[in-house]
């Protein structure tokens, strides 16, 4: 989870919004949605592998994880408090950091998402409102501004994919192109956001991802998820029904005009953070529900899976999660590795990075 304070900006303004008790929305998308069937997950994901523990030195401490990325041989951990990333082996021990504070060349504010990419480590710079192309080893830093605020990128055939919601052209995903850096806008955004735009500014983000040949985009502030082909034609399109989380409430744009008490402030709503593609023509999602008690924020974290026609296999299978944490997802495969800071005595923080595997997620239709 990011600050939003720390990072001087909206991003994730949205964890400050009053808390409700949230049931599915049942939004009219002009007949061509149809409305995803429950499944029932009866089980918590199990950790792959031991957890491990990052290095800590005079140069090498993360203060607010605010992304996570993972190759065969480094992880990457962009850090909020310093506005760097910090690029570690896969046991844990301590490379380099990338970057510094500010507005120049390889220069970051506000990291907020990382993806992996066959041209190297994309960092999206959510303050500058820029990406950032980075080598391996942390090195040779090549940056492009960018028209948007965007929480999620992904890698497509022909350019990079973020999240970028734009209510006035209606939406939801800017294509970067690799050829010449040109982008282009499309996707589509739910009703319920072109109705509510008190929703699409306390929810201002889209989660994208590329998987068997469409773009998949889904939404902070809406339970819509859409499949898309890259001319920006929609395939088809689903509603997610909570079974574990809050899910959205049917009124939520009613509860936005009426009730924005900063003394109250927590999720309204369940929050997509993730998208992926999974092995066997899977797709996998993160969902979390944040809670503000006082100057503390927590959360519980979500793995759901569908199929690729986006039918539901798994629903709201529970990821373990310390309940002081501010995690940070990142998908390699079938794993699904969260990286967060925990206490690991009376006063000394650990910062370490848990591996589970979805593809053993056990749920019953």
């Amino acid at each position: 989870m990011i600050n939003v304070k720390t990072l001087g900006t909206q991003i994730l303004a949205v964890l400050y919004t009053p808390i409700f008790v949230a049931c599915s929305s049942t939004g009219d998308e002009s007949g061509r949605e149809r409305r995803m069937p429950s499944s029932l997950a009866i089980d918590s994901l199990r950790t792959a592998s031991p957890e491990v523990t990052l290095g800590q030195n005079d140069s090498a401490y993360v203060s607010e994880p605010s992304a996570l990325a993972v190759t065969d041989s480094s992880i990457f951990v962009a850090d909020a408090g310093t506005s760097t990333i910090l690029v570690y082996d896969r046991a844990g021990t301590f490379r380099n950091r990338v970057g510094r504070r500010g507005k120049g060349p390889g220069e970051f504010q506000a990291p907020a998402v990382m993806a992996t990419t066959e041209r190297g480590l994309v960092v999206v710079d959510a303050a500058l409102q820029r990406l950032t192309l980075i080598d391996e080893q942390g090195a040779k830093p090549h940056s492009q501004v960018i028209p948007a605020q965007s929480m999620s990128v992904a890698s497509g055939p022909t350019g990079l994919l973020l999240g970028a919601q734009d209510v006035p052209s209606k939406s939801s995903v800017l294509l970067v192109n690799h050829a010449d850096s040109s982008t282009r806008r499309f996707g589509p955004l739910p009703l319920d956001l072109v109705k509510n735009p008190q929703i699409a500014s306390s929810y201002p983000f889209s989660i994208v991802t590329y998987a068997a040949g469409h773009v998949l985009v889904g939404f902070t502030g809406s339970s819509w998820l859409y499949r898309v082909r890259l001319d920006g034609t929609v395939v088809d399109s689903i509603q997610t029904v909570a079974r574990l989380r809050r899910g959205v409430p049917n009124d939520l744009g009613e509860r936005l005009r009426t009730s924005r008490s900063p003394e109250s402030e927590a999720m309204a709503t369940s929050m997509l953070i993730m998208l992926a593609p999974l092995s066997g023509n899977r797709i996998g999602t993160v969902h979390m529900d944040f809670v503000v008690d006082g100057p503390a924020v927590s959360g519980k974290a979500y793995f759901s899976a569908l199929d690729n026609s986006l039918r539901p296999l798994c629903t709201d299978v529970v990821i373990p999660l310390s309940s002081d944490t501010r995690p940070m997802f990142s998908f390699r495969g079938d794993t699904l590795l969260v990286v967060q800071n925990r206490l690991s005595g009376e006063a000394a923080v650990s910062t370490l990075v848990t591996s589970f595997d979805t593809s053993t997620a056990d749920c019953a239709s």
